[in-house]
């Protein structure tokens, strides 16, 4: 049984850096959705985030609204900052839940090309003090890291989906629920602490990867609203 454990101690949203560490359940203790935590992994590896500075508005303005299902996302705002792409996004959360763009990777993606580059990380933008108009306070900055010079007069930009943040103590009973829905075969036992949570895997599939069981168990303790919202733009 792979015993899994996860520690809080952060609340304020600053930086999402290497996104695929928000829950990284298999590999080490982190805090999740706990963006101060990331950001001193963030640091750790001599990341850093991108800076706050308004980025510049898409060329195209009749394309900056897209809407799934009655949600809709605004991209506010693209531009570089050194070797990273930044994508400002302003969205209407799906309910009074903490939503976010994604948790991983592939949940969003700039396309140039032939070539797709999975996000890196996002900042939370406050539009009352980061210069971002919108309804609502709900506001990001996605940022790519591009590891060469690329054509960007014309790029693709594709949120997948919408995730709710992991609180300190989830509802295990929930998690298991939504795990024998999707007919994962998968089991976990909850174990928390004060100021801790952790879980073990008592029932799998034998013939899966690890990484689709973390998979699994990671979109379990979320609630999810799939896209894709797709923007068309560039830096002209």
């Amino acid at each position: 049984m792979k015993s899994v454990s996860i520690k809080f101690g952060f609340v304020l949203a600053t930086v999402l850096v290497v996104v695929g560490l928000v829950f990284a359940l298999n590999r080490q203790s982190v805090a999740a959705t706990s963006p101060e935590k990331i950001s001193q992994m963030a640091e750790n590896n001599n990341l850093t985030a991108p800076t706050l500075a308004p980025v510049s508005k898409p060329a195209d303005s009749q394309a900056t609204v897209k809407s799934v299902k009655g949600i809709e996302i605004e991209l506010k705002g693209i531009g570089m900052d050194g070797d990273r792409f930044g994508v400002d996004f302003c969205f209407t959360p799906p309910s009074q839940a903490d939503w976010l763009i994604g948790s991983s990777p592939e949940d969003v993606t700039l396309t140039v090309g032939d070539v797709t580059i999975p996000y890196k990380g996002f900042n939370v933008l406050d539009p009352k003090t980061d210069g971002v108009d919108y309804k609502s306070d709900h506001c990001s900055r996605a940022f790519f890291l591009l590891d060469k010079e690329y054509d960007l007069s014309n790029v693709t930009i594709t949120i997948n989906r919408l995730v709710t943040s992991v609180p300190e103590q989830p509802d295990c009973a929930k998690v298991q629920e939504r795990l024998n829905k999707n007919k994962t075969g998968i089991e976990i036992k909850c174990k928390s602490e004060p100021g801790s949570f952790g879980y073990e895997i008592t029932k799998k599939p034998e013939k899966e990867s690890a990484d689709k069981i973390d998979k699994k168990i990671r979109d379990a303790f979320s609630d999810i609203f799939e896209g894709p919202w797709v923007f068309e733009t560039g830096i002209k």
